[in-house]
């Protein structure tokens, strides 16, 4: 069975205020987090009542390098490239052109070192897939 294309885009628009972000961030990760890594930083975020960006800093940080991880290769967590405070899991163009560039294009495929097959159309559509050709994630 074939797993879920991971989802691209925005998870938080218009804030970076910590009242704002925590919340959002500790629900993002808690579900992309299937194994229980970061359940206790998802609890410790859920439970601040105290919104100075100060004293929580270190949780929404260390929330941010949580997504960070949980992106698939060439997408990065972080703010929209046009607007920073639209925070998301967005596609890293420079390392697909360079991955393109780097003559790893066979036909229409790109085979990667780790096992994942890049699709870049003509058009500019991007289609990343497992090394069985399951859709992780695409721009269409």
């Amino acid at each position: 069975m074939a797993t879920k294309p991971f989802q691209l885009g925005s998870i938080s628009t218009g804030t970076l205020r910590t009242e704002d972000l925590l919340p959002v961030f500790a629900e993002t990760v808690s579900l992309l987090d299937k194994n229980g890594k970061y359940e206790s930083l998802i609890t410790e975020a859920n439970e601040v009542t105290n919104w100075d960006a100060d004293e929580n800093g270190y949780i929404l940080e260390e929330l941010q390098n949580a997504l960070d991880e949980y992106c698939p290769p060439f997408v990065y967590f972080g703010a929209h490239p046009g607007d920073g405070s639209d925070l998301g899991f967005f596609p890293d163009y420079d390392a697909l052109e360079e991955a393109k560039n780097d003559g790893c294009v066979h036909g229409d495929y790109c085979f990667l070192p780790d096992g994942e097959v890049l699709q870049i159309s003509d058009h500019g559509n991007i289609l990343l897939m497992d090394s069985t050709f399951n859709e992780l994630w695409s721009i269409v």
